[in-house]
C-alpha cells in the first residue's frame, strides 16, 4: 500500500498578506490621536492667551479710569490690580511706600533708643516695637478704607515680619552697646544690677555714652592722690564709683558715686560742670541732680575726687586706711551743690559723722 503524502505547512506562506498594512494602520491611528491631543492643547493655550490679554486690557482700562477719577477728586491712591491674588487682589503702591518710610523711621527711633541705653532693655524695646506696629496696622486699615482698598495680607505680613527683623537688630545693637561698656561689667564695685541702675540715670538725662573705659582702680593703683591724678586728669567726663568698708553702722558697706562733665586736675580749683552731672547711691532709686553747676567738683593735688563744696562726696589721699579720716560725705545743706535726697539722708553712709573708709573705688572715662 502506497503511503499517502502528508500535508506540508509553510507558516511564513500562510500568514495574511495584509499584515504589514495592519501595523501601518495601527501606527497611523496612534499618530492621529497624538495630533489631536497637540491640536487640543494648542487650542487651549491660544484660548487662555486671548482671555488673559482681554482681562489685562480691561484691568488697564479700569486702572486708567480710576486714576483719572482720583486725579479729579484729588485722591490719587494709585491702586493696581494683580491677577492671581484671589480675594486680596488690591495692592496700594502708595501704602507700600508709606510702610517703607515707616520701617526706616522706626529703625532710626529704635536705634536711638537702644543707643541711649547701655543694655538696651529688651522687654521695653519689644513692647515699643509691638505698639508701633499695632498703631501702624490700624492707621493703614483706616487709610485703605477711605480709599476703598483692602488691607492686603502682604502688608500685614510685612508689618508682622518687621517685628522679628527689628528685634534681631535690637539684639545686635544690644550686643554692640554691651561691648562699649565691657569695663563696667568687669567692675570690682558694681554688680550687673548696679550697672542697670546707673544706665537708668544716663537714660533719664538723655546721655548716650559711646564708650566707657576704666581709668583707675584704687586697689590696683594704690589709692594715693598722686596715682589718681596721673590716671584721671584731663580725661573729659568721668564716672566715679565707690564702695565703703563695712562697719557697725554699715554692715555691708555702701555703694555710691557720681558723674561729672568737668575734668579732674591737680590745681586747687572749683570746676564748672553741667546740668547732666549727678550723684547716686544704690540705696536710693533716684539720682541727685546738680543744682549749682559752678561748683560741680573741687580739685586739688593732695586729694582724690571731690563732688560739691560741702563736700557731698570726697575721697582723700590713701582713703583705704582705717586711720585716715579724710573721706567724707555731707548732703542736704543750704549751700549744697546737688539735690537733697527725698529720704532726708544727710550722707551716703550711715553714722553720726559722715566719714567713711574706702574699700574700693574706680574712675571711668565716659566718651560722648
Amino acid at each position: 500500500m502506497k503511503q499517502s503524502e502528508g500535508i506540508r505547512f509553510y507558516p511564513e506562506k500562510n500568514l495574511p498578506r495584509d499584515e504589514n498594512s495592519a501595523v501601518k494602520y495601527t501606527l497611523l491611528g496612534l499618530l492621529v490621536i497624538l495630533i489631536s491631543l497637540v491640536v487640543s492643547t494648542l487650542s487651549s493655550l491660544i484660548t487662555y492667551q486671548l482671555a488673559l490679554r482681554e482681562f489685562t486690557a480691561q484691568q488697564t482700562l479700569q486702572n486708567s479710569t480710576r486714576r483719572e477719577e482720583n486725579t479729579k477728586t484729588g485722591t490719587d491712591s494709585g491702586p493696581i490690580f494683580i491677577a492671581g491674588s484671589d480675594d486680596l487682589a488690591v495692592r496700594n503702591l502708595k501704602e507700600v511706600q508709606n510702610i517703607t518710610e515707616f520701617v526706616h523711621t522706626l529703625e532710626h527711633e529704635l536705634e536711638a533708643r537702644v543707643n541711649a541705653s547701655l543694655l538696651g532693655n529688651e522687654m521695653k524695646i519689644e513692647r515699643y516695637v509691638e505698639s508701633k506696629i499695632k498703631d501702624r496696622v490700624e492707621q493703614i486699615g483706616s487709610n485703605t478704607a477711605s480709599s476703598q482698598c483692602n488691607l492686603t495680607s502682604e502688608k500685614v505680613k510685612a508689618l508682622l515680619d518687621l517685628q522679628g527683623l527689628l528685634e534681631s537688630k535690637v539684639q545686635l545693637l544690644r550686643e554692640l552697646n554691651r561691648t562699649r561698656v565691657d569695663s563696667l561689667f568687669a567692675s570690682k564695685v558694681l554688680s550687673s544690677v548696679a550697672v542697670n541702675r546707673i544706665n537708668s540715670y544716663f537714660e533719664d538725662r538723655n546721655i548716650v555714652p559711646k564708650q566707657i573705659t576704666l581709668l583707675y582702680r584704687g586697689s590696683q593703683q594704690g589709692f594715693s592722690a598722686k596715682s589718681f591724678h596721673a590716671k584721671c586728669d584731663n580725661r573729659g567726663p568721668t564716672l566715679v564709683v565707690v564702695r565703703s568698708k563695712a562697719d557697725n553702722d554699715n554692715p555691708r558697706g555702701q555703694v555710691f558715686g557720681g558723674y561729672t562733665t568737668a575734668e579732674w586736675q591737680m590745681q586747687h580749683a572749683n570746676k564748672i560742670g553741667s546740668k547732666d552731672d549727678f550723684l547716686f547711691s544704690l540705696e536710693w532709686k533716684e539720682a541727685l541732680s546738680i543744682q549749682q553747676t559752678g561748683n560741680a567738683i573741687k580739685t586739688a593735688e593732695h586729694m582724690g575726687p571731690q563732688f560739691g563744696v560741702n563736700p557731698e562726696l570726697k575721697l582723700g589721699h590713701e582713703c583705704h586706711k582705717e586711720t585716715s579720716e579724710n573721706s567724707l560725705s555731707k548732703l542736704g545743706s543750704k549751700s549744697a551743690t546737688f539735690q537733697t535726697p527725698s529720704s532726708g539722708e544727710t550722707s551716703f553712709v550711715r553714722g553720726p559723722t559722715g566719714y567713711f573708709v574706702c574699700d574700693e573705688y574706680e574712675v571711668y572715662s565716659v566718651r560722648l
